[in-house]
């Protein structure tokens, strides 16, 4: 099936940060428009207010306006300046004009009409700047308050914020939309929402292009403890994957040229406080794949803004994608495809000739993030979704936290590996495997999951070491629910019914076993 292949370039710029001096943040960014000027490609530069507030900056990018292929829009973390500005207190390190910490630095550290000023301080001065508001703005966390501030009173057109992440400078995301892009819902920007009247119209895509197989649970140990802090293998040029012309090879062809439902998407691109030295090279490697994949029709490359009017434009509501990686850059057999809908994500994964559901998390739009109310107090945030099955925080002293594929009369794991993947139209993913050498059907739709089995009944088995802050509170035959900040949700099954074993077994009693979400 035909998808659409995007990748955003996006370069996201600071003026003030206390690892790095300020020559050479700006040197950084001049490199970065220079070796974007080198390619007739569309690029974006999302810039903080101190570099908005910085002449130099700004001339910089007003001596390249005459190219065609730049847009200029917002990255927001908030400095001093612009927090003194209008009046509020600077809660970061008194020695600073930036601190990456959330409170002082992301807009939930503050109450909603603090964040109102603070969105308007930032646009005005950039209007001030260039002569027009801008139509892409992007930072590693937002809420759903500002997202909805900014679509409305200035017509931004797409939004970006962080990957995947548990715990990494204490900012967590997890449980979301984990690629591409997706509408959020009114009360939580890293959901998407169900309906149309939850929905906020503008897209949230998500950055920095992470390994599909490898990123998940990168830091979990050989007896599946996990680690505090997640470890990075993104595209990012400052990192050891980012940097190896190889991985980044096997990465683009996965993610953008393997099936994929709707659309395949990546961002590619470097924050300048990482320094033109550790990256440039790196980057200019990328550049060059890009381009040549632009012009061998392998995928384009839009602005941030033209990719949000493009997905705004062509859906209603947010699609069904995937991502599928069937090929193993380090060569040990692993295979990994995800897939995500506005109801729910899951990631089956191939590891030691077997087969798992690694990850599931539901979406529910009516399920608040936690900083409305309350804005964030202390130096961290988390935002995430309704966990089903985590892979990476459930698992620990030798238990691997995943949904196994068994024999029926041992209970034992079934030897299996993905074949093939495909989709016959934007809702729905089809995974074929092999389970003992025979043939199973996994389908995937908009609200859950069905397994076909051609002969033998296989069953599916869920153990766990520790469901952390989840918790279990009841399986029958037919149900498995679970509470998760104050929210009550679960799964239902027909063909099939469950049963509680230290965690929970699938048993199948007809060909086909379907699998439906709650809550």
């Amino acid at each position: 099936m035909k998808t659409k292949k995007v990748i955003n370039i996006i370069n996201f710029i600071r003026a003030e940060d206390p690892r790095v001096e300020q020559q050479m943040l700006y040197d950084t960014f001049k490199n970065q428009i220079e070796l974007c000027r080198e390619y007739p490609m569309p690029y974006t530069f999302l810039m903080q207010y101190d570099a908005i507030a910085r002449p130099e900056y700004v001339k910089l990018l007003k001596d390249n306006e005459d190219d065609k292929n730049m847009e200029i829009g917002v990255w927001i973390e908030l400095a001093r300046e612009q927090i003194e500005k209008v009046g509020l207190t600077w809660n970061g390190l008194p020695d600073r004009k930036w601190d990456w910490r959330v409170n002082p630095g992301m807009l939930m550290a503050y109450t909603l009409p603090q964040r109102k000023i603070l969105i308007d301080e930032l646009f005005e001065r950039f209007k001030a700047a260039f002569g027009y508001y801008p139509e892409s703005a992007g930072s590693w966390l937002l809420d759903s308050y500002s997202i909805r501030y900014m679509a409305e009173k200035y017509n931004v057109k797409a939004f970006c914020i962080c990957k995947e992440q548990f715990g990494t400078d204490g900012y967590t995301l997890w449980g979301g939309y984990c690629n591409q892009g997706y509408f959020p819902s009114k009360k939580n920007m890293f959901v998407p929402a169900q309906t149309i009247e939850e929905q906020i119209h503008v897209p949230v895509f998500r950055m920095l292009g992470v390994d599909p197989i490898y990123q998940y649970d990168f830091g979990i140990d050989e007896h599946y403890n996990p680690a505090p802090l997640q470890h990075v293998l993104t595209l990012e040029p400052s990192w050891q994957c980012g940097q190896n012309p190889d991985w980044v090879e096997w990465y683009l062809h996965n993610n953008m040229e393997e099936e994929a439902i709707s659309f395949s998407y990546t961002q590619a691109g470097q924050e300048n406080p990482f320094m033109w030295p550790v990256f440039g090279e790196a980057l200019k490697m990328q550049m060059a794949k890009i381009y040549d994949g632009v012009k061998a029709k392998r995928w384009e490359v839009l602005t941030l803004r033209d990719t949000g009017k493009w997905f705004t434009e062509r859906y209603q509501m947010t699609p069904a994608t995937s991502m599928t990686a069937l090929t193993d850059w380090k060569n040990e057999g692993r295979q990994s495809v995800w897939f995500d809908s506005k109801r729910y994500r899951l990631n089956l994964y191939t590891q030691n000739d077997s087969v798992c559901i690694r990850d599931i998390f539901l979406f529910d739009e009516n399920h608040p993030e936690r900083y409305w109310e309350h804005p964030v107090e202390g130096g961290s945030a988390i935002y995430d979704a309704l966990p089903i099955i985590d892979g990476y925080r459930w698992g620990g002293n030798d238990v691997h936290a995943a949904w196994y594929f068994t024999r029926p009369e041992t209970g034992e794991k079934a030897q299996a590996q993905i074949f093939n993947v495909f989709s016959e139209n934007e809702n729905e993913l089809t995974v074929q495997l092999k389970v003992d050498g025979e043939p199973v059907t996994f389908r995937c739709f908009e609200n859950g999951f069905r397994i076909e089995f051609l002969k033998t009944l296989f069953g599916l088995s869920f153990r766990y070491f520790s469901l952390a802050d989840t918790e279990i509170t009841a399986v029958d035959r037919q149900s498995v629910i679970y509470r998760h900040d104050h929210a009550e949700y679960g799964m239902r099954a027909t063909g099939g019914y469950f049963a509680e074993n230290n965690g929970f077994d699938l048993i199948a009693n007809e060909k086909t076993v379907e699998i439906a979400f709650f809550s």
